[in-house]
């Protein structure tokens, strides 16, 4: 399978290539949620280690033997001295 690769910025771009036609499918990381969720996209894959959660029929990259994997692991960092709690005010959803 050949394909022309397309490098745009952001995973909106990605997108809006997609729905606009200009691209035939798209490596995005979660923007595509509501799309999906809506019936106007459809995850074809996952590139992470595990079925995807909203969509867990869709196969991984592995079962199509590309060695890759996209798992992400996020870490937030602060500066020295700030209070414990600064994370969990933060983070909190009032």
């Amino acid at each position: 399978m050949d394909f022309n690769i397309v490098q745009v910025r952001g995973g909106r771009a990605v997108m809006d290539g997609v729905n606009a036609g200009d691209m035939d499918l798209g490596f995005m990381a979660g923007i595509q949620r509501k799309g999906v969720a809506a019936g106007d996209l459809v995850n074809l894959a996952s590139a992470l280690s595990e079925p995807l959660f909203q969509t867990s029929d869709a196969p991984t990259m592995s079962e199509f033997g590309v060695d890759f994997v996209a798992d992400g692991y996020f870490l937030f960092i602060g500066p020295a001295g700030m209070p414990e709690d600064a994370p969990r005010r933060a983070l909190r959803r009032d």
